[in-house]
């Protein structure tokens, strides 16, 4: 498998507040769309990948699949908030 990500700060804003994270290995693809309006949405998108790619790093290697695995990014959804 390859993979390649891109984000373009568009324009209407001044920097870019995305955050992207990818481990092809295990087949797990993040995205986080920074929240342009507010006050460190860069933060917030790379908080989220942050927390988010370690939970299902962690799911995907104890083995979870499928449903299991949904309640974990589900769960990890919530920590990061």
């Amino acid at each position: 498998m390859q993979a390649a990500a891109l984000s373009d700060v568009g324009l209407t804003r001044s920097k870019n507040e995305d955050a992207y994270w990818c481990d092809i290995p295990r087949g797990v693809f993040i995205v986080a769309d920074g929240i342009g309006a507010q006050q460190a949405g860069e933060v917030a998108s790379i908080a989220a990948v942050e927390v988010i790619s370690a939970e299902l790093t962690l799911a995907v290697d104890r083995g979870l699949r499928e449903a299991e695995l949904a309640d974990a990014m589900f769960d990890s959804f919530r920590e990061s908030a």
